[in-house]
């Protein structure tokens, strides 16, 4: 069976992880001597091909299971097109910004409620853009209004946080917040910096040199990796930066594709400005031992996939999956997640029926599969 989207593989490669560990420890070493931040052309180089490719490779090169959770809602619920997920204390939690709603249910898929307090009430938001997870209580972005709203697990509203400040991501720090601006505008704070627990500006953290353009795309930026550090994909300069515990920023990884990206026309005010065709980055995955992204060409929407392998240090570029594991049927749309080490998919009932039998002659649309593929750990070849 066979499906033309999503990700490539790297051969099996029987190489040592010598020439990763001594990068690494070359990263640390700096890190460790002088408390600042790294100098990017200390980064790790990932290659993107970007020409146009034929190339197929199965799922089995790079994933070693998948797990799919079956979320079933009620009847007369109708869940859209998923932007977000996150897993804690053995829920699933899912944002449709479409439609402005968080649904949660539980790790064996039922349905326990949903957040929909939409309007310009009190305790009430316009847009839900975003949202996170943050001492039991579910944050939702509302950009429109300049607020953060939070609820408890039963929904009910708890408190909410007014600011004057501009971010395209944010993740919790204890009771602050660290926030991610990739668009320098006046008088607002511009890359990784701070907001306090009442709204106000507290601190920059990084500041690129250059101004970059943006455009917004379906992935956010702001992660954990396994060692519950925080990362962040800055997808329009091409670069993954690593957070540590003594706010040292450094540039980890740096995407050197062969076709012009964003990052090119770093002079242009506006994307208007641009009239070249160039390669989008839609999407980024850090996994322990594995980069992926996707990249879209502007002009013709043409998708290339790239997966690079940390301890071989190389990269191939895909442009159809070959789906060989037992009991996938689809691939779906890839989503974000906190799920470490992992990518998340969703697939709705209508797109694939033979998930779900027939009854009375419709198909049940009202559910959707979750499925988490985990990527395989190269250190154990």
């Amino acid at each position: 069976m066979e499906s033309k989207c999503f990700w490539v593989v790297p051969k099996i490669y029987k190489c040592t992880n010598m020439k990763y560990i001594l990068n690494v420890l070359w990263i640390v070493l700096i890190l460790s001597c002088n408390n600042k931040n790294l100098p990017e052309e200390n980064s790790i180089k990932v290659p993107v091909d970007l020409n146009s490719t034929e190339k197929k490779l199965n799922l089995t090169n790079c994933f070693d299971s998948v797990e799919t959770i079956k979320l079933v809602a009620p009847v007369d619920e109708i869940i859209g097109r998923i932007k977000k997920v996150l897993f804690e204390d053995e829920k699933v939690y899912l944002l449709s910004d479409k439609q402005k709603t968080v649904f949660i249910f539980d790790d064996k898929g039922s349905f326990l409620r949903k957040i929909n307090y939409v309007g310009s009430g009190p305790e009430e938001y316009i847009t839900a853009k975003n949202f996170f997870l943050m001492n039991d209580l579910i944050g939702i972005v509302d950009e429109m209004s300049s607020m953060i709203l939070f609820y408890d697990q039963a929904g009910k509203f708890v408190k909410k946080i007014k600011h004057d400040l501009i971010f395209r991501d944010i993740i919790p720090l204890g009771e602050i917040f660290l926030c991610y601006t990739p668009d320098k505008m006046s008088k607002n704070p511009y890359g990784l910096w701070e907001m306090s627990a009442n709204g106000s500006f507290k601190k920059n953290i990084f500041e690129p040199e250059k101004h970059y353009l943006n455009v917004n795309g379906p992935w956010f930026s702001l992660y954990r990796n396994k060692e519950n550090n925080i990362g962040a994909y800055c997808t329009n300069i091409n670069k993954i930066y690593y957070l540590n515990t003594e706010d040292s920023v450094y540039c980890s990884f740096e995407f050197v594709p062969n076709k012009k990206t964003l990052a090119f026309f770093n002079n242009s005010k506006t994307e208007r400005e641009i009239t070249e065709v160039y390669y989008d980055n839609i999407c980024t995955i850090d996994a322990n031992d594995w980069i992926y992204s996707m990249w879209g060409e502007t002009e013709n929407f043409e998708l290339v996939h790239s997966l690079y392998s940390k301890s071989a240090m190389k990269s191939e570029s895909f442009k159809e999956f070959n789906i060989d594991m037992e009991g996938v049927k689809g691939l779906g749309y890839l989503v974000f997640s906190n799920r470490n080490n992992a990518m998340v998919t969703i697939i709705h009932d209508d797109e694939v029926p033979e998930f779900s039998p027939e009854e009375n002659g419709v198909v049940n649309g009202n559910s959707l599969h979750l499925q988490i593929f985990h990527f395989k750990d190269q250190s154990e070849r």
